[in-house]
Formats: structure tokens, C-alpha cells, sequence
């Protein structure tokens, strides 16, 4: 399975996507894929860490995987190709600006190596700022107003980063980083099932799952019951 002679990436999320729905099937796939040499990518919210542990405890076969929702890129054996961080110039600015700012609390910053700084230190570089809001307020109304920056809420916690820095735009660094390691062009395609999916499904030839969001079922036409079923429709 390759597209004239040249490999096929898949770029896939992993909870709710590769896992735990079909995971047995679609490590099989994945091997099976990986084997006839194409490149398997997870792509996740979650840390570096955290998905190095699910991918050892089920065992799952990975080419790359990039942590953070794109602020890192990582081989499987957790060295980092690439970091997309704040320098300290702009954490100080942002230290300030939340300091300031009576609703926001628990301040903290993490860097390229999941070092966690609090209680006022700030470090000379971060991919994620951390911060704690009460419910009722929204913080993102404020951070938005910030060119070049934006802020995800998950509960009472926010996370402030570049606005760039994306799903996809890993996708995108990863692919050229292997057209710049192995002189090859690739087939693209992704996978996802939330909103957070969706940059990388719109610009990498996306497909959601059919149990995924309604609202980025609207948003994304193309649909596939699993992982291992959109490895077996493009064989």
C-alpha cells in the first residue's frame, strides 16, 4: 500500500478516535500500514508523557506523534524533533497581563520537557501557559484581543499559546521535515472526531468519524467508521 512509490501519512487524533472504540482492529491496521511502509502519526491535546503511557500500555504502533494539539513534535522514543515555544520576553508580558487580571489564578508554565514552573517563576521558554478562572468567567474574550495569541478552555482551566500552532500546522512541520529528512513526498490524510480535529482535517484531507461532532460533521464531508477502516478504504 503506497502511492506511486512514495509513502501515505495518516495523521490520526487519539481519544475518542484510535481509542478505545475499535482499539484491538485498529492496531492491527496500524501495524499492517506501518509494515507496508506508510507513515502512522497520533496527533493529541494530551502530553508527551501522558501519550507515551497509553502508547506503551496497548502496545500501539507510531511513526511520529505530535503532543499539546501541535505545540511539540516527537519520535516513539520520546525525543523531540520540534518545539513551538514562547520566549521569555513574551511569558513576562503574558505573567503581567494575567497577574493583573483579579479573576485568573494558579499561573503556571510548561516547557519543551514537561517541567511545570510556578509561583511566579518564569522560565526563559514555554509552549503552554496554564491558568485557573472562576466559572463564570471567560477568559478567552480577553486573550483574544491579543494579535498573534489564543486561549482554550477546558472547565476552570485555560491554556494560552501562539494561534498558529495548531494540529495542522504540526502536520504541516512534520511533513516538511521529512521531505527535508528523506527527499520524499507523502499522501496525506487525517482522522479526528472533535473540533479540536478540525484545522488538521480541513487542510490535510480530513475525515471524521461517524460517531464524531455534529458540529464538525457539518464542517468535514468525508466520513469513516474507524482507523482501520480508512486504512483499508485507501489500499
Amino acid at each position: 500500500m503506497k502511492y506511486q512509490n512514495n509513502p501515505i501519512l495518516i495523521t490520526s487524533d487519539y481519544d475518542g478516535t484510535i481509542s478505545p472504540l475499535n482499539l484491538k482492529a485498529n492496531i492491527t491496521a496500524i501495524n499492517n500500514f506501518i509494515d507496508n511502509g506508510n507513515i502512522f502519526v497520533i496527533s493529541t491535546a494530551r502530553s508527551k508523557n501522558s501519550i507515551m503511557k497509553k502508547i506503551k500500555k496497548h502496545n500501539i504502533p507510531v511513526s511520529y506523534i505530535t503532543c499539546y494539539n501541535g505545540s511539540e513534535i516527537v519520535e516513539p522514543s520520546g525525543n523531540i524533533i520540534k518545539a513551538f515555544e514562547m520566549n521569555h520576553q513574551v511569558l513576562t508580558f503574558m505573567h503581567s497581563l494575567l497577574k493583573s487580571n483579579h479573576n485568573v489564578s494558579d499561573i503556571t508554565y510548561i516547557n519543551r520537557n514537561g517541567c511545570i514552573f510556578s509561583r511566579g517563576i518564569i522560565p526563559n521558554s514555554a509552549i503552554i501557559i496554564r491558568c485557573t478562572c472562576p466559572i463564570y468567567y471567560d477568559l478567552r474574550k480577553e486573550i483574544k484581543d491579543i494579535p498573534g495569541y489564543t486561549c482554550r478552555r477546558f472547565g476552570t482551566t485555560y491554556e494560552i499559546k501562539p494561534s498558529h500552532v495548531d494540529k495542522s500546522f504540526a502536520a504541516g512541520e512534520l511533513i516538511d521535515y521529512l521531505k527535508d529528512k528523506e527527499d520524499t513526498n507523502v499522501l496525506e490524510y487525517s482522522i479526528g472526531n472533535t473540533l479540536n480535529d478540525y484545522e488538521l482535517l480541513k487542510n490535510h484531507n480530513g475525515y471524521v468519524i461517524n460517531y464524531g461532532s455534529p458540529i464538525l460533521k457539518k464542517r468535514i464531508k468525508m466520513r469513516t467508521a474507524s482507523v482501520s477502516a480508512l486504512i483499508n478504504e485507501i489500499k
